[in-house]
């Protein structure tokens, strides 16, 4: 019997996998519009959205989007092990 999320595959996302250059100022402002954009539209950015936003090329954008969906994954990971553990714990 299943419970709770499955996830199709383990995902964990190696922070040193994201382009040097993207660690600075782009990430960060990508991470503040995303932020943005979810309270306005209760989705994700774009990429095309983020590439207006920010005044970068399109490739730029998608791989500031990837990295922001990779920290995502992370933390949605993260997070259902914390819930998993936790009702582990409470059946023993």
């Amino acid at each position: 019997m299943r419970t709770g999320v499955e996830l199709a595959r383990p995902h964990t996302f190696d922070v040193s996998a994201i382009p040097t250059e993207l660690v600075g100022g782009d990430l960060s402002l990508a991470r503040q519009a995303d932020a943005r954009h979810w309270e306005a539209h209760m989705r994700p950015i774009s990429a095309d959205t983020l590439r207006t936003e920010l005044k970068v090329s399109m490739d730029r954008a998608r791989e500031l989007v990837a990295a922001l969906r990779a920290e995502l994954a992370d933390v949605v990971v993260e997070r259902s092990g914390v819930v998993r553990q936790a009702a582990a714990s409470s059946k023993g």
